[in-house]
């Protein structure tokens, strides 16, 4: 058995920073532009990933892991706030992850993943809801090369979405990949 406990803290001070802490290419959201087209022309290559786009932010989460045989379960509490206290606002992410690998190497696995935010992006907003559930399994065709099929379902929810482009926007499918990894 394996276990393991992680956490950090990061502070953002200075409103001309605009941090990347919830932007860029972070593996595990793979649903490229997958909500484009819903209400506006705008279109970025991140959506439907989530940035509370906080000017300066302390965040915190912890992660607890656990291994027993091919069984593994990863878990994730996070908190971000907004560093502007005259407007407040705040968001928390939970998240579980159980995935069985086996196989002689352990190189097959399924699993599944369950994945929600929830917060107002000032004290004066509604809250917003983001509820994601995938399941899926995977193939390691080699140390450094992973084929895997799975299905996920997405769901967009809270008076804070009114009038958006999220307003009522939910996605669900299967989604085959490969990837390569070094």
């Amino acid at each position: 058995m394996r276990l393991r406990l992680t956490g950090s803290v990061y502070s953002s001070s200075d409103k001309s920073t605009r941090d990347y802490l919830y932007n860029g290419d972070r593996a595990g959201a793979r649903y490229y532009n997958v909500l484009e087209g819903l209400n506006d022309a705008r279109v970025s290559n991140f959506l439907p990933r989530f940035n509370p786009g906080f000017g300066n932010q302390t965040a915190f989460q912890i992660n607890p892991f656990v291994k027993f045989h091919g069984l593994e379960f990863f878990g994730v509490f996070e908190v971000a706030s907004n560093g502007d206290d005259a407007a407040g606002g705040s968001f928390t992410h939970l998240g579980a992850e159980a995935i069985y690998r086996f196989g002689k190497n352990e190189q097959l696995y399924v699993g599944g993943r369950y994945n929600t935010v929830s917060g107002e992006f000032s004290d004066a907003d509604s809250t917003i809801d983001i509820v994601r559930i995938n399941l899926g399994g995977g193939w390691y065709i080699t140390k450094n090369v992973l084929a895997k099929l799975e299905y996920v379902t997405s769901q967009y929810d809270g008076a804070g979405y009114k009038g958006t482009k999220f307003e009522g926007a939910d996605f669900n499918g299967f989604v085959a990949e490969a990837v390569i990894s070094f």
